[in-house]
């Protein structure tokens, strides 16, 4: 796979990612408002903080690569 390709793939694999996510945060606040139970609340709430947490900082560690590849390049 060329250097292009994969790029390609991770923006792909970004997207899908962000949209599973949403798939999941709406299926959880249905089921969480339909039961009215905190605790669903307290324990999904804590694990998408730490879920999108983790996702975004291997965004931000890849976008630095990217701009510093940029760099070295030239």
């Amino acid at each position: 796979m060329s250097k292009r390709e994969k790029q390609v793939v991770n923006r792909c694999s970004i997207v899908n990612k962000i949209i599973c996510d949403t798939v999941w945060f709406l299926a959880i606040y249905d089921i969480w408002h339909a039961c009215g139970v905190n605790l669903f609340a307290i324990i999904f709430g804590v694990t998408a903080i730490f879920m999108l947490f983790s996702f975004y900082e291997r965004f931000v560690h890849n976008l630095i690569d990217n701009i510093i590849h940029q760099f070295h390049k030239k």
